[in-house]
């Protein structure tokens, strides 16, 4: 049905990746209101227009950190094999090895955001991978999956997994 990369990394490990990632997200985010704002501190408390420069260069720098880091992101992120969904099990291929996870196995697949897309997001939760865990009744496997299939480019990891719900009429606890 639909197809995933997915990733290893060549040198910081793929916890601090996602955890960096998200705290530059989040300070971009959070100067945004500061930044709009300012002007009108600046006006009301009648201090200089020289803050509002230092305030417009702390943004500025802050955008240059999440473009540098999203490039090293990239750089760092190799791709490591294949996750591939279809209507009887989730397939992991490796270097030829395949790993098999039956639908009908499965007890949770938890989804989190692993790295975000800043500026042009190719998916609707802007998100460029997820850190998938699943956990059948044997084992539990934790990896990186990019959040856009390689083979249909507007199908999405998590409504992949929905999809797969809705046409077989069986819940996969999804978290």
């Amino acid at each position: 049905m639909s197809k995933f990369e997915l990733y290893k990394s060549r040198g910081i490990s793929l916890k601090w990746l996602g955890i960096v990632n998200k705290a530059i997200f989040i300070m971009s985010a959070a100067i945004i209101p500061v930044l709009g704002f300012s002007q009108r501190i600046v006006e009301s408390l009648g201090i200089n227009s020289q803050n509002m420069v230092i305030v417009l260069a702390l943004w500025t720098s802050i955008i240059c950190l999440l473009i540098i880091f999203s490039r090293y992101t990239g750089k760092h992120l190799e791709k490591l094999g294949d996750l591939s969904i279809n209507m009887d099990c989730i397939t992991k291929s490796i270097c030829g090895f395949n790993s098999y996870f039956q639908f009908d196995q499965i007890r949770e697949i938890n989804i989190k955001k692993h790295t975000r897309d800043i500026f042009f997001p190719s998916s609707v939760d802007g998100c460029k991978t997820y850190l998938v865990t699943i956990s059948d009744k044997e084992k539990v496997e934790k990896f990186i999956v990019s959040s856009q299939s390689l083979d249909k480019p507007s199908t999405n990891f998590l409504d992949s997994l929905k999809t797969v719900e809705r046409i077989k009429k069986k819940k996969l606890n999804i978290t």
